[in-house]
């Protein structure tokens, strides 16, 4: 049996974006490890990351493009300097 799930439809109004935008806040450090060892090993894990999702929305407010590319804007302590 196959089990094909339907063609995604862009008008759909369906929420999919939060959860992964939730999710990667709780599991920041290990998909940071995960997907960006090198970048993570540069990073200061003793100090928490800054989730600056405001300051994204003020940036891309003006933005006569709907789509946005970025979704998440996240300060974190590199190791041994400063915020990054």
């Amino acid at each position: 049996m196959n089990d094909l799930s339907p063609p995604v439809n862009p008008d759909d109004t369906s929420d999919h974006d939060s959860p992964w935008k939730s999710a990667i806040e709780v599991f920041f450090q290990p998909c940071m490890e995960l997907l960006f060892p090198y970048v993570a090993s540069q990073l200061d894990w003793h100090h928490e990351p800054v989730f600056m999702d405001k300051e994204l929305q003020k940036l891309t407010s003006d933005s006569s493009d709907s789509r946005r590319h970025v979704d998440k804007l996240i300060r974190h302590t590199q190791a041994g300097a400063g915020l990054l």
